[in-house]
Formats: C-alpha cells, sequence, structure tokens
C-alpha cells in the first residue's frame, strides 16, 4: 500500500472507532487546561493509527498529539491528530475529525482528513485533492465566511483576538472549535478561509 492510500484507511479506521466509542460510556479527562479535553475515543483512534503504521512501515517516525514523538530511520514522518475537536466530539456536536499526514523533510507526502460524524474526507490523492464533498459555488465577497481557531496560551490568544478584530471588519467570522473541519469545509467552499494561530504540528 503507498503512503497515501495508507493515511486514508489509517484514518477512515480511526473514523470507525471513534463512533464507536461514541455509543458507548467514556471517560473525560483534561489534560493542559480546563478546555483541553482528552477522551477514551482520542487514545482509541491513536492506537488504531499506530498500529497499521507500526505494521506497514516500521522504519518511519511518528508525531502523535497523545503519545508524542517516535523516531524512525526512513526519512518519513507520519503526523497524527486522533480527534481534533475532543471538545465538540464530548458535546456531540458533529465539527471533529482525524487527521493523518506524512513528510519527508519539507515535502508532503500525503494529507488526510475524516470527519466520523458524517464520512466526510479529503486527501491529497495522486498529486490531487479528491474527497467525498461537493464543492459549492464561491459566494459574493459581502458573504465571505472566515473560521479563526484560537489558541489556549494567554499570549497567543492575545495575537488571535487582534487577528479576530481585523478581520471581524470585513468578514463574517466563524468558530467550529477544529480545525481539520474548518479545512474540510475551505475546501468544500462553505467556507472561505481558515485562520489559525499557534497550532501544533498535528492540526
Amino acid at each position: 500500500m503507498d503512503i497515501e492510500r495508507l493515511a486514508l484507511v489509517a484514518a477512515r479506521r480511526a473514523a470507525a472507532e471513534i463512533e464507536v466509542t461514541a455509543r458507548e460510556t467514556y471517560r473525560v479527562t483534561r489534560k493542559s487546561t480546563a478546555q483541553d479535553l482528552l477522551t477514551e475515543a482520542d487514545l482509541r483512534s491513536e492506537s488504531v493509527i499506530m498500529d497499521l503504521l507500526r505494521t506497514a512501515r516500521p522504519d518511519d517516525a511518528v508525531l502523535a498529539e497523545e503519545s508524542g514523538y517516535q523516531a524512525g530511520r526512513s526519512g518519513v514522518t507520519w503526523i497524527v491528530d486522533p480527534l481534533d475537536g475532543t471538545a465538540n466530539f464530548v458535546r456531540s456536536s458533529p465539527h471533529y475529525a482525524v487527521s493523518v499526514a506524512a513528510v519527508s523533510g519539507d515535502h508532503w507526502l500525503a494529507a488526510v482528513i475524516v470527519r466520523p460524524a458524517d464520512g466526510q474526507w479529503m486527501a491529497t490523492l495522486d498529486g490531487s485533492l479528491d474527497g467525498s464533498f461537493t464543492r459549492s459555488p464561491g459566494p459574493a465577497e459581502r458573504h465571505v465566511r472566515v473560521a479563526v481557531a484560537l489558541p489556549y496560551g494567554a499570549e497567543e490568544l492575545k495575537e488571535a483576538h487582534g487577528i479576530l478584530r481585523l478581520v471581524g471588519r470585513r468578514y463574517q467570522v466563524v468558530r467550529t472549535g477544529s480545525a481539520a473541519c474548518d479545512l474540510l469545509r475551505v475546501a468544500a467552499r462553505t467556507l472561505d478561509a481558515h485562520i489559525a494561530v499557534a497550532l501544533p504540528w498535528w492540526d
């Protein structure tokens, strides 16, 4: 299986695991802040992805949100967010997603986002963007919608608010709580842009 297909398979299987967990009773804990949540869905999703990657490509490095960095020797690094938008998942909002990507040096080899709640996905396949979405026509400028991701840190939050004020003077600003879902919506043209401050690699 090539890297692009492996990324898509891994993200889809993880998304299916998240939806299984959503139908169960699961624990919720907190990480760095009261808003930074961790659930069994995050952990089970990451475990599914890690098992697939370790079986298919044991020499690759992996940077995953929950388990951190694991070194490799192939020159390929996988970047994994097992559940982006955990707070939305906990509240049964559909805006959460799985992200799986691979990079070699400065060259991106694959990038996949899958939204478990409805199965929507996008991926770089065979050098182009592919996905399940139907692209809507671009809106008139006065209807432009921009998503903004707000960070947890105080200094970064101050910078984000400055951007928010600037963008909000001209465009409609929205916030979903998932950078991955916002990017999926940009690809489908239901959002026109996504602006983020101090996002980690996996986002």
